[in-house]
């Protein structure tokens, strides 16, 4: 494949930027960093395939001169946060547009490049002036459902994304105003009218099963509480999600007895911290020999070991 640079920068957040344009259209790019660190010289540079060429520059054209400072998968946030930049005295553009890859549309609010160090501030949800954070998210989706929570109780929100030096998405924080802040958290602590069906010990367990409960229509919010990472859902959806997770799961054998009593003894212990398990006999019916497996979900052997021997603790 033979590639062709289209632009050089000053600036790698405009390179980046225009990267990640590129990309969600389904072309792929690269940015190379020629510059160095310590001398500030070198130049940032955009490469795109040769046959993308074309399309790529137009739509370089279309948004260069700009740079994005916030999306979010909801307008009326982002119009919050657009509102509040502009009230800086900040001109700012806001763009609607439909990622081909996901079914969604996608909100961009950009200020030109010569006010980016003027908007930069405002990139810190600390120095938003009326509003206080009430969540941190790591996922558009969390904190989608969030938002949509607060705003059925009339509680307006604005979202600031924040990305890492390497333009990765870092951070998604949630804010209402101050006014409205004691409210806000009592509504994303209590969750009314969501249940928790499903417990984790690491939080990238909890998202695999996020991911397969969203890919099936059902919202999910995901709570950490007491160091463990519950997962939510509408009262309304609680049957069909846990039909869907009971479909998936994997389970492993965790033990064989000999005795049926021991057995279920030790499935009772489960069953009384919350670890659904299964006993399989492997007795035959003629000879009476074998015994008995108990089972229980891949994700949570490890607590279920601890529950039956405390004493290694």
């Amino acid at each position: 494949m033979d590639w062709v640079k289209i632009k050089s920068f000053d600036n790698l957040y405009q390179a980046e930027f225009l990267k990640e344009i590129l990309q969600e259209q389904g072309i792929n790019a690269v940015v190379v960093n020629n510059r160095d660190s310590m001398l500030l010289i070198g130049e940032i540079e955009l490469y795109v395939p040769e046959n993308a060429e074309k399309k790529a520059l137009e739509l370089i054209n279309e948004y260069y001169g700009l740079t994005k400072i916030n999306s979010f998968i909801v307008e009326k946030p982002l119009l919050e946060y657009k509102k509040f930049v502009e009230s800086k005295g900040i001109k700012t553009i806001l763009k609607e547009r439909i990622d081909p890859r996901f079914t969604f549309k996608n909100f961009e609010l950009f200020v030109k490049n010569e006010d980016i160090d003027k908007a930069r501030p405002y990139l810190d949800p600390a120095n938003i002036e009326g509003w206080t954070t009430v969540a941190v998210c790591h996922r558009v989706q969390q904190t989608r459902y969030r938002v949509i929570l607060l705003e059925e109780r009339n509680i307006d929100t604005m979202v600031i994304k924040r990305k890492d030096a390497d333009y990765k998405l870092q951070d998604i924080y949630l804010l209402v105003k101050a006014s409205d802040s004691l409210a806000a958290k009592e509504i994303l602590n209590r969750l009314e009218g969501w249940v928790s069906i499903v417990e984790f010990e690491q939080m990238h367990k909890a998202e695999i099963r996020e991911e397969l409960l969203t890919g099936n229509g059902i919202p999910v919010i995901i709570k950490q509480m007491d160091g463990k990472f519950k997962l939510f859902v509408p009262e309304k959806d609680r049957h069909e999600a846990e039909d869907l997770l009971l479909a998936h799961k994997k389970w492993i054998k965790l033990r064989t007895y000999s005795s049926l009593v021991e057995a279920q003894a030790d499935q009772a212990k489960l069953q009384e911290n919350a670890i659904p398990s299964s006993i399989v006999t492997l007795k035959d019916s003629m000879f009476l020999i074998g015994g008995y497996d108990l089972y229980v979900d891949e994700d949570q052997a490890q607590q279920a070991l601890k529950v039956l021997n405390p004493e290694n603790e």
